[in-house]
C-alpha cells in the first residue's frame, strides 16, 4: 500500500471515555471503551503505528474543496429559463455538500479516536464501544506492487485484479440530468473506466464518476487485521443462516436463499473526479470501514446525534439544518483506514482531481443486537435516510438474528450478545419491526386491490 504521509505535529488522538458518551438513540447503552489500554507507558513503543491526526492539513483540505464546490453550485444553463436552478447531479450535490462543509468544524480531542490496529482491535472486544469514527492505519497484510512496476493501484486493481474489462458497473455520473425519472447512474463497462482514467484529470474539468458498490475481487489478504476478533464476526453467520438455509455442510449446488442476502460484507469504491456522497446511513445499520487505497479523501459525520438530530434527519434527510452544529470532518489518506459506529449519519467528499480507490465493508458485533435492531427498525420506519433499499433485506436479516439469537440463549452463552437486559430489548423492539411489517404488507396488499379494481 501506498505509505500515507505523516505530519510532525502533535497527535490529537481521542482517548475513548465511556462518561462522554452521548446516545444517538433513545435507549443506547452505555458501555466500557477500554480507555485504560489506550494510555500509559507501554504503549509509547507503538506511536510509530499510529495515525497522527493533522488539523492544518485537514482545514487546507477543507477550504479547497468548499472553493470548487463553489463553483460547482454556481454553474448555470443560460439557454433555458430554468436556468436559474441547477438541472445536473452534480451542481444540485454541490449545493448541499456545500452548506454540509461550511457548518463542519474539526472534531474535538474524545470526538474521534486515532490508534494503532491492536488498539483498533481492543476498541471492538465483546461489551466495548466508541461512539465516533476510529482512525487506523496500516491495516492490512496485502501489498500494491511498486508504483514503477505496476502503475498505480487503480491501474493494478483494474489491470491485474478485475478478471473481466468487459464487467458492467453501475456509475453515479454528475453531468447527468436531473429530474423526473432520470437516474443518477448508468451502466459502463470497466474497460471504459480505465480509459477515463488513463487520460489526464484536467481534461474533465468539474466532472465525477463514482462506482458504487463493485464487487472487491482483491484476495482475502485485504481484509482488516483489526477485525478478526469474535464480536465483529456476526455478519458471516447472518449470511449463512439466511443463504445456505437448514444444511451446513458443503454445498454443490446454489444456495438455498441467496436471493435474500445482500452482499455487503466487502466492497469496492472507485472514484475520478470531485464526486460528493450526501449524509446517509448505511443500508440494515451495520457498523462500516472505508479503507483508502489510492488518493486523498473527505469524511465527515454527525457527532453524536442525539433524539433531536435523528428524528430531523429521519423526517427530512439531507435537507434538515438541525444536523449542522454537530458536523464534523476530517481527511483520510492513503494507507488510513475509518471505522464507524452502526447508525452514523456520514458523508464523503472529494478535491477537483480525485482519484481514490477505496476497499469497504459492513460489520455486525455479537454484543450489539439492541442497537443493531433499533437502528434497523428506525431505517424501515424512514427508507429514505438509508443510502440503499432497505426491504425486503431487512425481513431477512431480522429472522436470521433472531434465530442466531435463540441459539445462543438455549446454550446459555448469553453474555456473549450483549446480556439478557440486551436480549430482552431486542426481543420487544422485533415486535415492532414485526408489527410495522406487517402493517406495511396490509398497506400493500390493499393498494394492490384498488388498482386491480
Amino acid at each position: 500500500m501506498e505509505p500515507p504521509s505523516e505530519s510532525s505535529s502533535a497527535d490529537t488522538s481521542a482517548t475513548p471515555s465511556s462518561s462522554d458518551q452521548t446516545p444517538r438513540r433513545a435507549k443506547r447503552r452505555r458501555v466500557s471503551s477500554g480507555s485504560s489500554s489506550l494510555h500509559g507507558n507501554e504503549n509509547k513503543s507503538q506511536d510509530h503505528k499510529r495515525p497522527v491526526h493533522n488539523p492544518d492539513r485537514d482545514a487546507k483540505f477543507l477550504e479547497r474543496v468548499v472553493e470548487e464546490l463553489q463553483k460547482v453550485a454556481k454553474r448555470k444553463r443560460p439557454s433555458t429559463r430554468s436556468a436559474r436552478r441547477p438541472t445536473q447531479w452534480g451542481p444540485v450535490n454541490a449545493k448541499r455538500m456545500l452548506k454540509l462543509r461550511q457548518n463542519a468544524k474539526p472534531p474535538a480531542r474524545d470526538e474521534v479516536c486515532y490508534v494503532t490496529c491492536e488498539e483498533a482491535e481492543k476498541l471492538l472486544e465483546p461489551g466495548k464501544f466508541f461512539d465516533g469514527p476510529i482512525v487506523t492505519r496500516n491495516t492490512q497484510q496485502f501489498k500494491w506492487s511498486p508504483l514503477e512496476v505496476d502503475g498505480t493501484p487503480i491501474q493494478q486493481f483494474l489491470n491485474r485484479w478485475v478478471p473481466d474489462l468487459d464487467w458492467k458497473v453501475s456509475v453515479q455520473d454528475s453531468i447527468l440530468e436531473k429530474g423526473g425519472t432520470k437516474s443518477s447512474s448508468e451502466e459502463w463497462e470497466l474497460r471504459e473506466l480505465l480509459e477515463y482514467y488513463n487520460k489526464e484529470v484536467s481534461r474533465h474539468g468539474y466532472r465525477s464518476l463514482n462506482v458504487l458498490d463493485m464487487r472487491n475481487t482483491l484476495p482475502d489478504s485485504i481484509s482488516l487485521n483489526f477485525l478478526n476478533g469474535f464480536d465483529t464476526q456476526m455478519l458471516p453467520q447472518v449470511r449463512n443462516q439466511i443463504a445456505a438455509g437448514p444444511s451446513r455442510s458443503l454445498s454443490t449446488g446454489p444456495w438455498h436463499g441467496w436471493g435474500n442476502y445482500r452482499e455487503a460484507e466487502k466492497w469496492t469504491l472507485l472514484c475520478f473526479g470531485p464526486a460528493q456522497t450526501l449524509e446517509h446511513e448505511d443500508p440494515l445499520a451495520p457498523d462500516t470501514y472505508l479503507a483508502l487505497q489510492k488518493g486523498e479523501l473527505g469524511i465527515g459525520w454527525v457527532s453524536r446525534a442525539g433524539e433531536e438530530e435523528v428524528a430531523a434527519f429521519s423526517e427530512n434527510p439531507q435537507e434538515s439544518d438541525a444536523l449542522f452544529p454537530k458536523i464534523r470532518y476530517l481527511r483520510l489518506e492513503a494507507g488510513q483506514t475509518v471505522y464507524f459506529p452502526a447508525g452514523t449519519i456520514h458523508f464523503v467528499f472529494r478535491a477537483k482531481d480525485a482519484r481514490t480507490l477505496i476497499t469497504g465493508g459492513h460489520v455486525m458485533r455479537w454484543s450489539r443486537i439492541q442497537e443493531w435492531m433499533a437502528n434497523t427498525l428506525n431505517q424501515v420506519r424512514h427508507p429514505n435516510i438509508a443510502s440503499d433499499a432497505v426491504l425486503p433485506h431487512a425481513e431477512h436479516y431480522v429472522t436470521a438474528v433472531a434465530s442466531l439469537v435463540q441459539s445462543r440463549e438455549r446454550e446459555g452463552r448469553v453474555d456473549e450478545i450483549g446480556g439478557r437486559e440486551a436480549i430482552a430489548a431486542f426481543w420487544r423492539l422485533k415486535e415492532e419491526f414485526d408489527e410495522l411489517i406487517q402493517e406495511s404488507n396490509g398497506d400493500e396488499t390493499k393498494k394492490e386491490e384498488e388498482e386491480e379494481e
